[in-house]
């Protein structure tokens, strides 16, 4: 047998001169020649690997330098053991997979984003060890599984509601599909507003009264809350209102947003003419390259930040106010483009044509701060509704004295539009002081009170609706607290003991009644206590004002989450076909009705 050459292993202590371990140690590594599979587990386990080479004769000078040869090949091999990416547990995949899910929900991605090349890249780089699900598991795995998961957890949170008012409107796609859809409103434990997607689907079938009456009661029966509807919102469209109203005998509210769109259409019939001037001028901005470019070098030479013209949407009235207010913004631009680019055609605008825009923009601007005011969501408006139609009543109405007695500088166009505007607000708005919700509503708020009123006559009046349902609500407590008391006094009665010292006091506070006054005794005190309260500013949150109060107003603050009402309008609904219509774009137009449904549910509520 051929011996093998001895190496002598030097000591670090000692010279560094150079040794010929060096040479053996790469001998080794040149000539130890590893398949895959041994190198995979070299990787995963050095230690293990000098096991697997297949071992030389046992010699004293062999075992000397085996035992020096790891040293190095260990520290490079663990160098190229950090590098490769471990492999994720499963929690982590799971994490990153319910990101993804939410980046194509929230941000309204199409599921093939997974198939784009570029996409995939970026994932890979930012983890290696990631593994993209297929456009297949996104869709039709996690999709549906997110989906439940969000139902069980909006169950749990509508539960809590002690009153709901929905909204509801339908849309119809661009398929030619019309969409169904329910928001929920209520106020939580924590005097927050919550807002909650119940519905989104197509509707099938004519929409008649019955047919969405039908629709509604089950939705609300699936959600538990058909015994708790304060308020229904919807348009003023005659079908709907039937429904509601006399179908299924809920409170209905015409929504104000729909309603004041319908006061300015009415006011903004006598100007048509102007009005399609204007949309022309912006049409040909919008249209022309040239005119666009012209216009932005005007506004720069003017030192102003380049802005582009407004054009206006048939279905929303304020959008006609951007317009008129955008065009007068630019005026001296606009008129310098066309002058320059010779449109002769152009029905241009004169002096007097801009007068009355601005006229018509001052006269407008309450009806367009009213309706920005009440189309939010993230605070509450209907305890506002009485004081805003009043306000707007007083307004117009004001204007309408100036005109009969000629002290208003008005052009007849104007006049025309003021006055058409007022009669629309007295038919349109009349009898709001009239629905008990709404009085209930103003009541509770810390902003009005009871000096949110026209008159005295209606304050009282819903002062007393007030107070009838606070001594109801105490009356029910006390009950239930009797009863419960009763049941402990059962069980925890002892035969009287004539030796104890206690027997004469247990008799005398077993015949005792508090002294506080009857239930609506004790209504009329904490509401007055309320009304003695100094009145929270305008711009404050009323919600927070009852969160931080709740204790000093034990009751009347359990009144407020039944009563007090969310929103004024079915903009959350409109708001909600606006995505739905993004979801349904070129790039997802065959997603299915279902996934439509289960995206919409996610964005919404999870």
């Amino acid at each position: 047998m051929k011996k093998h050459p001895s190496v002598r292993i030097q000591d670090p202590t000692q010279s560094s001169v150079p040794s010929k371990s060096l040479d053996v140690e790469t001998d080794f590594e040149k000539n130890a020649k590893f398949t895959d599979s041994e190198k995979n587990r070299f990787i995963s386990n050095p230690t293990d690997t000098a096991q697997d080479i297949e071992p030389g004769p046992s010699t004293s000078e062999t075992s000397s330098t085996l035992s020096a040869v790891p040293l190095k090949t260990k520290s490079v091999l663990r160098q190229q053991q950090l590098q490769v990416p471990r492999k994720l547990g499963l929690q982590s995949k799971k994490n990153i997979d319910d990101k993804l899910l939410q980046l194509v929900v929230k941000d309204i991605q199409p599921f093939s984003i997974v198939e784009d090349i570029g996409f995939r890249e970026f994932c890979h780089e930012l983890n290696p060890s990631y593994c993209l699900p297929s456009r297949k598991t996104l869709s039709k795995t996690l999709l549906p599984a997110k989906y439940l998961e969000t139902i069980n957890k909006t169950k749990e949170i509508i539960s809590a509601a002690e009153s709901v008012t929905i909204t509801t409107d339908m849309w119809t796609s661009r398929n030619g599909d019309s969409f169904n859809g329910v928001t929920a409103h209520f106020i939580n434990t924590h005097f927050e507003i919550k807002s909650l997607l119940l519905e989104v689907s197509v509707f099938e079938g004519a929409h008649t009264s019955a047919n969405l009456a039908r629709e509604l009661r089950s939705i609300v029966t699936e959600w538990g809350v058909q015994d708790k509807i304060l308020l229904a919102i919807s348009d003023n469209a005659a079908n709907i209102k039937k429904a509601i109203l006399e179908e299924l005998k809920w409170k209905h509210f015409g929504c104000l947003a729909h309603t004041i769109n319908l006061i300015a259409q009415d006011g903004l019939k006598s100007i048509e003419d102007l009005i399609e001037k204007v949309k022309n001028i912006v049409s040909f901005f919008k249209r022309s390259n040239l005119a666009k470019e012209r216009l932005d070098s005007f506004q720069k030479q003017n030192n102003k930040s380049p802005k582009k013209l407004i054009q206006s949407v048939p279905t929303r009235w304020n959008s006609v106010f951007y317009m008129l207010e955008r065009i007068l913004e630019l005026k001296e631009e606009v008129r310098a483009s066309l002058a320059v680019l010779g449109h002769e055609n152009l029905h241009l605008l004169t002096n007097n044509d801009f007068e009355d825009l601005s006229q018509l923009v001052n006269i407008l601007k309450p009806l367009e701060s009213a309706t920005k005011l009440m189309s939010g969501e993230k605070y509450v408006t209907l305890s506002s509704v009485i004081i805003i139609s009043n306000g707007l009543e007083k307004i117009y109405s004001r204007l309408v004295s100036k005109i009969e007695l000629s002290t208003v500088e008005l052009s007849d166009k104007t006049k025309t539009v003021v006055v058409n505007i007022f009669k629309s607000i007295q038919h349109r708005l009349k009898n709001l002081e009239m629905s008990s919700t709404l009085m209930v509503s103003t009541f509770l708020d810390p902003r009005f009170k009871n000096i949110g009123f026209s008159s005295e006559h209606v304050s009282e009046k819903a002062k007393t609706l007030v107070t009838n349902l606070l001594t109801s609500f105490i009356e029910r407590h006390s009950q239930e607290t009797t009863v419960s008391g009763s049941q402990s006094q059962q069980q925890t009665d002892v035969v009287p003991d004539e030796f104890s010292i206690w027997s004469d006091f247990d008799h005398q506070a077993s015949l005792f009644k508090p002294v506080g006054g009857n239930s609506r005794s004790k209504a009329i005190i904490e509401i007055q206590r309320f009304l003695e309260e100094p009145l929270l500013n305008r711009e404050c949150d009323p919600l927070n004002w009852w969160k931080i109060n709740k204790y000093n107003f034990p009751n009347l603050s359990k009144i407020v989450r039944q009563k007090f009402g969310t929103v004024s309008t079915s903009v959350p609904c409109e708001r909600l076909f606006s995505k739905t219509g993004q979801i349904l774009s070129e790039r997802r137009n065959r997603l299915s009705v279902d996934k439509v449904k289960q995206v919409m549910f996610i964005k919404n509520n999870a």
